[in-house]
């Protein structure tokens, strides 16, 4: 398998030969579908909008519409459309008012994608059906030793015969296919001919199949590409099903305008990054801005996962007042070689910019709300004895330990020594109406804990999350001394005095460490046993990856930069460390101890 990036730009329209044009804008694709005179079996690739029948085909001289009810009953034997009963439990139906017979009623009210659907049209005219909606990825869900009433995944250029189509797979190679006339009567097909999209056909299983064209297209969850506010990557499965070379072309779409009747709001297309392995450059591996048009050539039986990522920091659009979700969006369509495809949804949450603040070199940067958990690697330590004894040297190995950092809606950062992630139960009255929902909760405060309740679940019971760090030692929140999270260099100043019970010198039960004199009596002076200890940690954000990962959603959900570190008290001059540090959101949660 090899990996091309070419820069043909996104083909939007989408030329049908027989039964329509596709117009594909992004998140929503107009599937236009001529209709003639008489009977038309369609396959709908999209979530239409308006779904309701009567909205869909407003205006249209429509007959009747049917819709195919059996699921787990095998067709042996195909009705042809003249012949169709209504009220007829294998069909759903739709008749307008003037042609509903008597003792007819509608009993199909919606249009749904992945459907197919006889369409019986009056008039002596093509008309030419519009229809908007969101197209989703959807398995055909074959029926053994059946026919079948299916759409397939042939693009408008009709690269395929039939033959080609099924030839993958035994279950339906050189079986009986269908397509109807505009009569009503279903006719069989030649292998020779070739499959036309938006079209339904009546195709024969034998046996057990899986099958959905040449070419599969699997996403990790459910039948959209969803990023929600917090997910960074997502994988697309790509598999050649055929007996030969497959190439295989996945092209981003813009984003584009929500339907008015959607309850939510397109701010514009996502940014997508990718995954690159190139194995002859310096650093083989990289996320990269999604290409143009991305390229895989895949070998018989070969499946390829592209590994998907967003980048929130290049999404940053304010949100119109009174809309309540505020959602990204984008299309992939995936094509291949031998003349399929498919289209991909893809939606991410966004950074609201009213909720931003400026970084210090201007450029926007997310609101940081929450409690955020990484690392710091520290790998240069300045030597007292060396001829520059403040200068940081690089070390033999590295050293490692956990950072936690809380930041309020207020933007006031803390240091955390530990921290509990745990849950308050809602509640509801006597009659079961919600009166206060359930949350979750940050909780440093032992004295709180049983206040709460376990926020996961270990061996089936709830437990509390822990994040602790052995590297710190104060049993309360630090706030920073200067800086801004996420934007500067934000410092802590960290001091305990020479007999606080947590300074490290000190120690309860060690007489040279207790700072009591030989009588454990009186109190020995600062120095004597133990001394005052400092640590000033600075936490210097940056723009880029200061470990070039380039990993996605840094500057969103994850941040990082230079650590150093001033530490005073355990020699005669300070000691300076240096390092680099990495920052993730664990939670939202803009307080500490509710």
């Amino acid at each position: 398998m090899k990996l091309t990036l070419t820069v043909n730009h996104f083909i939007l329209l989408l030329a049908s030969v027989f039964l329509g044009v596709e117009f594909a804008s992004a998140q929503w694709i107009e599937q236009r579908i001529t209709l003639r005179p008489g009977w038309n079996a369609v396959h709908l690739k999209v979530d239409p909008e308006p779904r309701r029948v009567t909205e869909a085909f407003a205006g249209l001289p429509i007959r009747s519409v049917w819709r195919w009810n059996e699921r787990f009953k095998p067709v042996k034997f195909i009705q042809d459309s003249t012949n169709l009963i209504p009220e007829n439990p294998a069909w759903l139906s739709y008749f307008d008012s003037s042609e509903r017979k008597p003792g007819a009623v509608n009993n199909l009210f919606v249009l749904e994608a992945g459907q197919c659907y006889l369409i019986e049209l009056g008039g002596a005219k093509n008309v030419n059906w519009t229809v908007s909606g969101r197209p989703l990825v959807k398995d055909i869900e074959w029926l053994a030793n059946s026919f079948n009433l299916v759409g397939l995944t042939v693009s408008g250029a009709e690269q395929l015969t039939f033959a080609d189509y099924f030839a993958p797979s035994p279950s339906h190679a050189g079986k009986d296919i269908y397509q109807l006339s505009t009569s009503g009567v279903w006719a069989k097909v030649a292998p020779t001919a070739k499959p036309s999209a938006n079209m339904a056909y009546w195709v024969f299983c034998d046996g057990e199949s899986r099958f959905q064209g040449p070419m599969r297209v699997d996403i990790d969850q459910g039948r959209v590409l969803d990023f929600g506010r917090v997910v960074q990557e997502l994988n697309i499965h790509v598999k050649n099903q055929s007996s030969r070379e497959m190439t295989v072309n996945i092209a981003p779409g813009e984003g584009s305008e929500t339907p008015a009747t959607h309850r939510d709001t397109t701010a514009g297309g996502v940014a997508l990054t990718v995954y690159e392995q190139d194995f002859s450059a310096e650093k083989p591996r990289k996320w990269i801005p999604f290409p143009e048009t991305l390229t895989r050539i895949l070998q018989a039986g070969e499946t390829a996962t592209l590994r998907i990522g967003v980048d929130r920091t290049l999404m940053n659009k304010a949100r119109p007042d009174g809309v309540e979700e505020y959602l990204y969006r984008k299309l992939l369509k995936v094509t291949s070689s031998t003349g399929t495809e498919l289209f991909v949804p893809v939606v991410a949450r966004g950074l609201d910019s009213t909720d931003r603040i400026a970084r210090g070199n201007g450029a926007a940067a997310p609101e940081f709300t929450g409690l955020w958990v990484g690392s710091a690697l520290i790998n240069r330590v300045s030597q007292p004895i060396a001829s520059n004894p403040d200068e940081p040297l690089r070390t033999q190995s590295e050293a490692q330990f956990r950072l936690i950092v809380h930041v309020d809606e207020g933007g006031t950062a803390r240091l955390l020594q530990q921290v509990l992630l745990m849950r308050e139960e809602g509640d509801t009255d006597e009659n079961g109406n919600l009166i206060k929902e359930g949350r979750r909760v940050l909780i440093t405060d032992d004295a709180l804990i049983s206040n709460f309740g376990g926020a996961a679940l270990r061996d089936g019971q709830p437990v509390a999350r822990r994040f602790s760090s052995v590297a710190f030692a104060f049993d309360r929140p630090q706030e920073q001394a200067d800086g801004a999270f996420g934007s500067s260099i934000l410092q802590f100043s960290l001091q305990q005095g020479y007999d606080d019970p947590l300074n490290p010198y000190k120690h309860k039960f060690h007489p040279d460490h207790d700072n009591l004199d030989s009588r454990f009596e009186g109190k020995l002076p600062e120095g004597r046993e133990s001394f005052d200890f400092g640590r000033v940690v600075s936490l210097e954000f940056t723009d880029e990856d200061p470990d070039d990962l380039a990993l996605p959603g840094f500057g969103d959900n994850m941040l990082a930069g230079n650590y150093k570190e001033t530490i005073s008290g355990v020699h005669k001059r300070p000691i300076h460390v240096q390092g680099t540090f990495r920052l993730h959101r664990a939670a939202r949660i803009g307080t500490l101890n509710q």
